[in-house]
């Protein structure tokens, strides 16, 4: 399983070093992060999780194995996020416990194959 993980410049105190120092304390063999100051991530998955508008960030997004990322981006098989915002569903809301058990449970399956 290959994982990435994107910083998205969002907040005043975002930026390289901050997601440097993040990242220092999730470190995985299969995790690879990068750092997006012009959001662009976020504006390329929104459409798919119908935010056309909008930047989203603070989701996690499950890709099944062998997706392309090209024009546009491609769904994602599964998602979940942590805002309370109008363009976040309210149905992939997690939060704190439900949110371990839902990463949990979401890894488990990837890892699988399923």
């Amino acid at each position: 399983m290959a994982s990435l993980l994107i910083w998205i410049h969002m907040l005043h105190a975002d930026g390289p070093d901050s997601a440097r120092r993040a990242g220092q304390a999730l470190q995985a063999g299969h995790l690879t992060h990068f750092y997006d100051p012009r959001r662009r991530v976020g504006k390329a998955v929104a459409p798919r999780l119908g935010a056309a508008r909008a930047v989203v960030w603070d989701v996690y997004l499950f890709y099944p194995s062998g997706s392309r990322w090209e024009e546009p981006a491609p769904s994602p098989a599964d998602w979940a996020h942590q805002l309370v915002t109008a363009w976040a569903d309210a149905a992939h809301y997690r939060w704190e416990d439900e949110l371990t058990r839902w990463l949990n449970q979401a890894t488990r399956g990837h890892e699988s194959g399923d």
